[in-house]
């Protein structure tokens, strides 16, 4: 085919003197919920039917047991016949396929592409031409080679503008290299332990959130099934419980023991069996990490591995707040299918021990702060009790100070007896001894020395060594008469003093002992 034009991408071809083919518009149309719709169809004249899909051949609802071609996304079209399921054959290989313009003299007016390397040699011939009108022939034109003719608008392309070069770029000076920060590693998830066996395996604790996709065992049951966009059916067990028999590849598998049994499995169009994951592989369990170690709380990642000639299966638990998705298969890298699940459990939840934590400190607080008022409030009443009791007793000795320099005055001025004021004076000095008599033992020492008596040959007291022994004693008659005149004048000029001997009665009484010391 001269003057081979080139894809741009899955729908655009750009041929030579730039002329470009859009056949977007050729693709099946879609659902009312966005799913990928049936495939195109059309039927020769000897009754053979044929299935394409132009531009979404990863799509195709149609399939073929024994075919050569086991990946349906490389089929450009099937041929079936007969009644049986295996009266089919893949006629094409889109891998194999070249396009060019239909009239190389005309490059606008249609797009041919032939596709080769289908089933027993078998080709197909698509010519797009461009036509006001749609229409669709299928034919045959060989034992192995067919043509469907296609018209339709989209086959009637444009002239593209000559395209000019762009102006070349200003020099600038070249950029140190940016060193990006390494990212954080992926944080680990704990399984949070569990009285149920297995049942744990729902419940992780993720850097403070706790994440329980116990959800999924109500609804699954246990186990999940699901298919990919190229036909092949999954089958991935659940909350740390074992894959039944009849989804395992090998029926002897379900007597092994405990997590070394299979935990996914995956069957391809053609029938086969493999085991894509395990719960635990060389003795170590399934690791789940966070999605996302930037945001927690938007779900959880867990991978089996164990599976054949190193296959490894991986379960994404996506928070949806409101409702849930079906399960989406894919297959990003070689060895690892992931599973993706979205649902409003798995949105995670701030782990208990963390408000434990919080509710402990505020309550710690409010016993510090509790304990501290009640000994304010003790304090502050002890305080008061010391100062009404030194109040109380300085008004007691103030009153005690008014009394006494009021009986002074009334004695100076006569307005009462001697036997009056004597009454009084004792009956005051009554109340202070027994008022001493209740001091504490620390004042003890300030109460007057027992009494001394008087033994022969001595004075009054034997240990006084002068007073009224020696007064009565050695001295003569005169001696103890002026002594007495002596002791009345010095007692005279102390203020009150005199008033009191004489309530007292010591000036007779001094003078009734002077025969007694004479004697």
């Amino acid at each position: 085919m001269a003057g081979l034009c080139t894809p741009a991408s899955a729908c655009t071809w750009r041929c030579p003197n730039g002329v470009v083919y859009d056949l977007s518009s050729l693709k099946p149309a879609t659902t009312l919920f966005g799913k990928p719709g049936k495939d195109s169809t059309a039927q020769d004249a000897a009754g053979h039917s044929y299935f394409w899909r132009v531009c979404d051949e990863q799509h195709f609802k149609s399939s073929c047991s024994v075919s050569a071609v086991k990946n349906t996304s490389r089929v450009a079209a099937f041929q079936t016949w007969g009644s049986d399921k295996t009266d089919c054959a893949a006629i094409g290989d889109v891998v194999a396929g070249k396009c060019a313009p239909i009239d190389p003299h005309h490059p606008t007016q249609g797009l041919s592409c032939l596709y080769t390397g289908g089933d027993a040699g078998r080709s197909v011939t698509f010519k797009f031409s461009c036509a006001h009108a749609k229409e669709t022939n299928v034919k045959e034109l060989t034992e192995s080679a067919y043509e469907i003719d296609i018209a339709d608008p989209s086959a009637c392309a444009p002239l593209a503008p000559p395209v000019r070069p762009p102006p070349d770029p200003p020099v600038t000076p070249p950029s140190p290299p940016l060193l990006l920060p390494p990212p954080p590693p992926p944080i680990v998830c704990e399984k949070v332990p569990s009285v149920v066996p297995r049942s744990s395996s729902c419940i992780y604790e993720c850097g403070g959130w706790r994440y329980d996709m116990g959800s999924l065992l109500d609804w699954s049951g246990g186990s999940i099934t699901a298919a990919d966009g190229e036909g092949a059916a999954y089958h991935w067990a659940v909350c740390g419980q074992w894959l039944p028999p009849s989804h395992m590849c090998n029926a002897s598998e379900a007597d092994a023991n405990g997590d070394a049994k299979p935990a996914a499995s995956r069957i391809d169009g053609s029938g086969k069996c493999t085991t894509v994951g395990r719960w635990r592989f060389a003795h170590e369990p399934t690791e789940c990490t966070l999605l996302d170690a930037s945001r927690p709380s938007e779900g959880v990642r867990c991978v089996l591995h164990g599976g054949e000639g190193g296959l490894s299966f991986a379960l994404a638990f996506q928070c949806k707040p409101h409702g849930s998705l079906p399960p989406i298969i894919e297959h990003p890298e070689p060895l690892l299918y992931v599973a993706s699940m979205s649902d409003s459990h798995a949105c995670a939840l701030r782990s208990p021990l963390v408000l434990i934590l919080v509710a402990s400190g505020v309550g710690t607080l409010l016993c510090l702060l509790l304990l501290l008022t009640i000994g304010c409030i003790v304090v502050r009443r002890r305080r008061r009790s010391a100062s009404g009791s030194a109040t109380s007793d300085s008004g007691a000795g103030k009153a005690r100070q008014t009394d006494s320099e009021h009986r002074r005055q009334l004695a100076a001025s006569g307005a009462i007896s001697d036997a009056d004021l004597r009454a009084e004076i004792l009956r005051d000095d009554g109340a202070d001894r027994e008022d001493a008599n209740t001091l504490p033992d620390a004042l003890a020492p300030l109460s007057a020395p027992p009494y001394d008596p008087p033994v022969e040959g001595g004075g009054v007291g034997a240990a006084s060594g002068s007073g009224v022994g020696e007064m009565g004693g050695a001295g003569g008659g005169d001696e103890g008469g002026e002594a007495v005149a002596a002791g009345l004048k010095a007692a005279a000029q102390v203020e009150g003093l005199e008033k009191l001997m004489e309530a007292a009665g010591l000036p007779e009484r001094l003078g009734a002992a002077r025969p007694l010391g004479e004697e």
